[in-house]
């Protein structure tokens, strides 16, 4: 019987063949390998190098702490509920093609890979070799897969395409190999290095700059796949020649994430979420990097590191809550790793060689930079996530062992001030008219145009004592729709689900061209010009000026139109129960209530709700909202006054 092969299987054959001839390849044109930015540094790759801090603590001693019992405690606990592997089937797969829905099939991919971080940790941890033949079956299952790309990002070269999780599943079975090295069978190591190599590396070398979109550097994609990648190859890779041509690749890539995906003054418009996810990985290879060099490469010496370390100072509210602009959740920590070590890498031992012949230059770190920075970067200590677990095993170590020294250390409350990223459009203000009282207003400018973008210039968030009470919605249910053309029918990336009025009947238009401008005023006001955000020719001009004060915040919006005016509309959003009566919208809370007024126009209300069971959300919304008529100048003063109750 003659043996058949599909094209996918040739061309990934012939791509493995091609690993052992690549030295020579290599040195044909533009690959010369003398263009290496990393020159002449040497690679010392040997994993006894990674992860130092393993050396530092047993694991019987890991078991003690509060952060390896949580972790330990959740494997256990996840393996206890999962009586068989999850089947990631062509069934499941296809699920998205046909009907747009991603969540049937990533359950149970996610799953899986979760399982097998969970057999990992107790294995390692807690050395139980009874699971081992759980482990080596959650490998062979991965490794059997026909496609490590998740149907929502699959593209048109199917088996060589590399997204966000063929390439975190990539490093994941490379932490694996590395914690477990010396338990696992050589049948199934040698699994690993197979498929990693095919789906991933091979693939990497081959088509990264030409065909893959993410390498340009402008969103969390370029962090999470190249930093990656990157790990994988220093995990796995002996050749020199091409370690060296992959660390190239990715050190390229990583310093157009930080140009890229970041504004100038370290601005992640993606939204906090997106800033940690980015920042994962980029981490993660820097840190293998800066090992396997003996400290001589360390990318965290970017004096831009500091204004992003800075970020989420600018859009925290306090008690675990961040401005929830674009996709970003309202309540949501940093992975722990993350924070320690951009604090302990910027600030407590700041190191500042990088590889001098980048060809895309990391500017160098100096003490007149570390002076500069107006905030105290310890108060990442304070936003370090307390729970250690994640589906991916190197995020959970890190978690862990980057964590356990400061697990007696108590940091130091965040003290709020007001403050504001001109660039990125981005400002916070923050104002206690008495102790008991704190008002926190966070809002934005930008364009309509940013990374996994809502139509939102001039969108606010108002909270008082921790409680929002005015919102921004935050992310629609991830869908084939909300990532295509029809994601502005979704009202939670159109205008319709922000805090920003409707004029003449439009809402906010998509698009680069479609701006704003955040204008500073002083530490309890700021100004929003959002003329340019409306695709109405007879406006001229659009401004909003936010004000907080002793008894809570007004918004004053002012309109100019070229004719007799445009009817206006504003809206007002809550998650909270709101009542009209006797002229005033009237938002409760546990602990106060919110009463709010307009100068001009008519107060109504909407309910949201079928939108938000649409789109898998917990509560309800509320659009408050002010109908105006037409009139050639326009100035509504709406007030929002907080009164506590009395206890």
């Amino acid at each position: 019987m003659r043996l058949t092969y599909s094209p996918h299987y040739i061309i990934n054959t012939f791509l493995l063949g091609c690993l052992t001839i690549l030295p020579c390849l290599l040195s044909w044109g533009e690959n010369d390998i003398s263009n290496f930015k990393l020159g002449d540094v040497i690679i010392e790759n040997k994993w006894e190098k990674f992860l130092s801090e393993r050396f530092l603590y047993s694991p019987s001693q890991i078991q003690k702490t509060s952060v390896g019992a949580t972790a330990i405690a959740w494997a256990e606990k996840l393996l206890r509920e999962s009586s068989q592997i999850p089947q990631t089937t062509y069934t499941l797969y296809r699920e998205f093609q046909k009907s747009g829905d991603r969540k049937l099939f990533e359950k149970e991919y996610f799953h899986k890979r979760a399982m097998l971080t969970a057999t990992a940790l107790l294995i390692y941890l807690k050395e139980d070799t009874n699971i081992l033949p759980l482990c080596n079956d959650l490998i062979w299952s991965i490794c059997e897969e026909t496609n490590w790309v998740v149907p929502a990002h699959e593209r048109k070269e199917k088996y060589t395409y590399i997204d966000l999780f063929s390439a975190e599943t990539a490093t994941l079975l490379a932490h694996i190999l590395l914690f477990l090295d010396d338990k696992l069978p050589q049948e199934i190591k040698d699994r690993i290095k197979y498929e990693v190599q095919k789906r991933v590396m091979c693939p990497y070398l081959f088509y990264s700059e030409d065909k893959y979109g993410w390498v340009r550097g402008y969103n969390n994609w370029t962090g999470v796949c190249a930093g990656s990648i990157g790990e994988t190859f220093l995990i796995l890779e002996d050749n020199q020649e091409i370690l060296k041509k992959a660390l190239n690749l990715v050190i390229k890539q990583l310093s157009r994430f930080i140009k890229n995906a970041f504004a100038e003054d370290g601005g992640c418009l993606e939204g906090i979420s997106y800033w940690n996810y980015g920042l994962t990985h980029f981490i993660s290879f820097s840190e293998l990097l800066y090992e396997s060099t003996n400290g001589k490469v360390n990318l965290l010496s970017n004096p831009k590191m500091f204004r992003i370390a800075q970020y989420p100072y600018t859009v925290y509210l306090g008690n675990h809550k961040f401005a929830s602009f674009s996709d970003a959740p309202s309540e949501f920590l940093p992975h722990s790793f993350i924070v320690h070590r951009i604090v302990e890498r910027l600030i407590d031992y700041p190191h500042n060689t990088i590889a001098n012949n980048l060809s895309e230059p990391l500017e160098q770190t100096t003490e007149q930079s570390l002076k500069a920075s107006l905030i105290d970067l310890t108060y990442l200590h304070e936003l370090a996530s307390p729970d250690p677990t994640h589906w991916l095993f190197g995020n959970v170590i890190r978690n862990i062992l980057w964590s356990i020294k400061y697990e007696n250390k108590q940091p130091e409350p965040i003290i709020l001030k007001s403050t504001f990223l001109p660039i990125s459009g981005l400002a916070r203000l923050v104002y206690s008219p008495t102790p008991k009282t704190t008002y926190i207003l966070a809002c934005k400018a930008g364009s309509n145009s940013e990374p996994h973008n809502h139509n939102d210039i001039g969108s606010f968030i108002f909270c008082v004592n921790n409680t929002i009470f005015l919102t921004d919605p935050g992310a629609g249910l991830y869908s084939r729709e909300y990532f295509s053309a029809k994601r502005y029918e979704n009202i939670f990336a159109n205008s319709y689900g922000h805090s920003v009025p409707v004029i003449g009947g439009k809402p906010q238009s998509a698009g680069d061209k479609f701006r704003g401008k955040l204008y500073w005023i002083n530490e309890t006001s700021v100004n929003v010009d959002f003329t340019n955000a409306y695709d109405v020719p007879t406006l001229k001009s659009a401004i909003r000026t936010y004000k907080i004060y002793e008894k809570g915040l007004t918004i004053t919006d002012s309109f100019l139109f070229e004719n007799n005016g445009e009817p206006v509309q504003e809206a007002l959003l809550t998650w909270l129960p709101v009542k009209i009566s006797n002229k005033k919208a009237i938002i409760t809370s546990e602990n106060g209530i919110l009463e709010i007024t307009t100068s001009v126009g008519k107060l109504s209300m909407e309910s949201l709700k079928d939108h938000c069971i649409r789109n898998n959300k917990d509560g309800v919304l509320t659009r408050i909202t002010i109908d105006i008529p037409p009139k050639k100048e326009i100035k509504v003063l709406m007030r929002a006054s907080y009164i506590p109750n009395i206890n």
